[in-house]
């Protein structure tokens, strides 16, 4: 009777800590160091470390659909040498709501070059949800892709943004 009692208890620990309630998680603290790290986009692996393995992508505005942490890694793509940033900041946040699992932001990404054209700011809303480990399995952008006649044409809102 006491090894099934050590077992018993054995087994409740373990799956106390492989199992971590949504409770025991601080979303809003895990979703900032998220936006920190992807705001100063020096450390890709830091990055992606916030992905679940079977995450998904949905760009809404160019209609991507992006299936796991690999497909993923090449879309985002941070070593391509096209993409020269020009602020020490690249992306600025301007609201985050955290309910429950689900994070909404809103703020934008910084000017840039990409293939040496000037590129942003670009204004996002991003939506993300996250699983019982704190890792993100499903981000959807609204991204207001810049300069406008590259992407879709019609007003320019990012225009309004302040300078960085």
């Amino acid at each position: 009777m006491t090894s099934f009692i050590r077992f018993f208890f054995t087994y409740l620990v373990f799956q106390s800590v492989a199992f971590a309630q949504p409770s025991d998680i601080d979303i809003k603290a895990i979703a900032t160091d998220y936006f920190d790290v992807y705001a100063e986009r020096k450390n890709f692996n830091d990055f992606m470390s916030f992905y679940d393995e079977s995450v998904v992508l949905e760009d809404i505005v160019y209609g991507n659909h992006i299936n796991g942490k690999s497909a993923l890694s090449a879309f985002f793509n941070w070593s391509d040498k096209k993409f020269v940033t020009t602020s020490e900041v690249n992306l600025v946040l301007s609201q985050l709501l955290v309910d429950g699992m689900q994070v909404s932001a809103q703020g934008y990404f910084t000017q840039f070059k990409y293939g040496g054209k000037v590129m942003g700011p670009w204004r996002f809303s991003m939506h993300l949800t996250f699983n019982e480990l704190g890792k993100i399995v499903k981000q959807v952008d609204w991204i207001n892709y810049t300069p406008r006649e590259n992407f879709l044409g019609g007003e320019n809102l990012n225009d309004s943004l302040p300078p960085l």
